[in-house]
């Protein structure tokens, strides 16, 4: 008789936009049960929000961010709650994988692909409040307080 496997759980923050609702279904599809949040109510969530929201969860995902507004509203939802995100995976032991843009590199040579060490020069305050996040992701993970990625996304449209 073989066991199933131990039911895994994950903490997707930005669960109802359009990366959300479709890196949910993957996860489902792949066995995880979702634990769904909203970016927006999470970024000035105190602490024991965030940890309530981790207990007994396996990883955290976030595809929450905000591709227009204005400089503070990016700073909050692209950068402050990459910070929060971190600090609970880090207090409750999870890896964290975060979804950024490839519009942290700007503009690259026509037909040519962006590549993982090229330059990073965004080119509007989306791509600077995107790319801060992914140096904050970089530097937990290279200092060792958890695992960590982030992850540049090309053209993820959809409505």
């Amino acid at each position: 008789m073989t066991e199933s496997p131990a039911p895994r759980t994950a903490l997707l923050i930005g669960a109802s936009g359009f990366l959300g609702r479709h890196v949910a279904a993957q996860l489902r599809a792949e066995g995880w049960t979702v634990r769904a949040a909203s970016g927006a109510a999470l970024t000035d969530a105190p602490e024991a929000t965030w940890d309530s929201l981790t207990r007994g969860a396996q990883a955290i995902v976030n595809a929450a961010g905000l591709t227009a507004g204005t400089l503070p509203d990016l700073t909050r939802a692209n950068v402050l709650l990459v910070a929060q995100a971190l600090g609970a995976a880090a207090r409750a032991g999870l890896p964290l994988v975060h979804l950024s843009s490839a519009a942290e590199y700007g503009r690259t040579p026509h037909g040519h692909a962006s590549r993982e060490d090229d330059p990073t020069r965004p080119l509007s305050p989306y791509g600077a409040s995107k790319l801060a996040g992914t140096a904050l992701i970089e530097e937990a993970a290279r200092a060792g307080r958890l695992q960590a990625a982030a992850l540049r996304l090309t053209n993820p449209l959809g409505a």
